[in-house]
């Protein structure tokens, strides 16, 4: 019995050993991440000189992805405008690769995807493995505080929305848009919204909206790869994005894959598989642009 215990003792003892050995070694040994160090041991001024030395490449890739894409000329509604006055946008945009939209339509998930037809992939970030915040001009006229050194904004100005979105709230359509065409910033968001717009009393905080998620799979139509340093991988569950004056807020999608409200309704068709007619299209448009 002694010499079991004696054996018992001696075995704890490696065991502990042999966990400390792991431990202090994983903890020595290099971890590869994305994510950068907390204790940085450069100078700022160094990490914008790296950032600049690469600046004009990568606007390079990321052009000519979005011209391999995308038709980029500039199509607009004449007799439709956002609530700002601004024309909207028309489409599609997406280039299809030797193949027309109504034969897209009469091909499976698994023949799109081995003939990599799909057009409406996972779009990247302007430089995706660096990331942050990026706005276009006519916001950072207003906030230069915005503008960033190492990028610059990527999309036409013509597909975005007006420089104020409106605001509208749909328990007090009596108030019409209570930005009153007015840039929502720090200095005048509580006067906007918790002041004359009262939308706190039907939008309050933390949510602000229903919170509903969906996951569509449209990785069954393409394959993944990497573009521009963003794996095209699987989209997963997003958020439901209201239609209430959708015509007002292009690019659609979370990371504006689709440009125009033709474009949502051509990748709806394609990865919903629903089959519509061209008038179907039409009139889908022509129903969103009135909401």
């Amino acid at each position: 019995m002694k010499q079991f215990k004696r054996k018992l003792i001696y075995f704890c003892i490696s065991l502990i050993l042999i966990i400390n050995f792991d431990v202090s070694f994983a903890q020595k040994a290099k971890v590869v991440s994305s994510y950068g160090p907390v204790n940085q041991d450069v100078s700022f001024d160094q990490i914008k000189a790296d950032r600049m030395k690469v600046k004009a490449e990568r606007a390079k890739e990321h052009k000519d992805l979005l011209i391999a894409r995308y038709d980029l000329s500039e199509k607009t509604s004449p007799d439709v405008v956002m609530s700002g006055g601004k024309h909207i946008p028309v489409g599609p945009t997406a280039k299809l690769q030797g193949i027309n939209w109504a034969d897209m339509d009469k091909l499976s998930p698994d023949q799109i995807k081995s003939k990599f037809i799909f057009p409406y992939k996972p779009f990247p970030f302007a430089d995706h493995a660096e990331g942050g915040m990026l706005f276009p001009p006519m916001i950072t006229d207003s906030l230069p505080r915005l503008v960033r050194f190492d990028l610059d904004f990527d999309l036409p100005e013509h597909i975005l929305p007006d420089r104020a979105p409106p605001i509208y709230l749909t328990t007090r359509p009596d108030l019409g848009d209570v930005s009153k065409g007015r840039l929502i910033t720090i200095d005048n968001y509580y006067e906007i919204f918790n002041g004359k717009g009262r939308c706190v009393e039907c939008h309050p905080a933390p949510y602000y909206t229903d919170n509903n998620m969906h996951n569509l799979k449209p990785e069954r139509f393409y394959k993944l790869e990497m573009v521009n340093g963003m794996m095209m991988a699987h989209d997963g569950m997003i958020k439901t994005f209201p239609l209430r004056g959708i015509k007002d807020s292009p690019p659609y999608l979370h990371d504006g894959r689709c440009f125009t409200l033709e474009d949502v309704v051509e990748y709806f068709n394609i990865v919903q598989e629903l089959r519509l007619t061209a008038q179907d299209k039409t009139e889908l448009v022509a129903f969103m642009r009135v909401l």
